[in-house]
């Protein structure tokens, strides 16, 4: 059994993201600085601020945006997650 596609999902106001860590050349790239996020934790997302070429983040309870390309989805606290259907698998 394989994928015949790769599951493409949009973040949304309320998923939970896992902070994963940003280089310090993302960090100069998106203008943003990850002060108050910890590499592991898992945060809700305010609100999303999609963008040509990048996506910010706010987080519930953490001050300032962030760029997306530093978290994952946290699924295991609630991050919706969509089952492949059997279209996707061959």
């Amino acid at each position: 059994m394989t994928w015949k596609n790769i599951i493409k999902r949009e973040y949304q106001a309320g998923d939970y993201v896992t902070y994963k860590g940003l280089s310090k050349e993302q960090i100069r790239y998106a203008g943003d600085d990850p002060f108050g996020l910890e590499v592991g934790e898992t945060y809700q997302l305010e609100s999303v601020d999609v963008q040509n070429w990048k996506t910010y983040f706010t987080i519930k309870g953490i001050k300032g945006r962030f760029n997306s390309v530093g978290f994952e989805l946290g699924d295991e606290l609630g991050g919706r997650w969509e089952e492949p259907t059997e279209h996707d698998i061959e």
